[in-house]
């Protein structure tokens, strides 16, 4: 399961704890995966692993703005 569905479900009001906690782990993933499209070469990645960590990134993104916005 992904940071962003553990996050969906704890759901902010049942565990906000676990909630942080899955958000903070997604940004992180996020992070990781800006990174590796910044230097793909470095990393070893294929033109194909490009293109799905760049499809994957924009993905993780909108869950986090939604998740985000349904907290407050």
């Amino acid at each position: 399961m992904t940071f962003v569905g553990c996050a969906r479900l704890r759901g902010l009001r049942a565990n906000p704890e676990g909630f942080a906690n899955s958000v903070n782990n997604a940004r992180k993933a996020l992070a990781e995966i800006q990174r590796g499209i910044v230097n793909p070469t470095a990393r070893g990645l294929s033109g194909s692993e490009v293109s799905f960590l760049e499809r994957r990134s924009e993905e993780i993104e909108s869950a986090l703005v939604a998740l985000t916005r349904n907290s407050n």
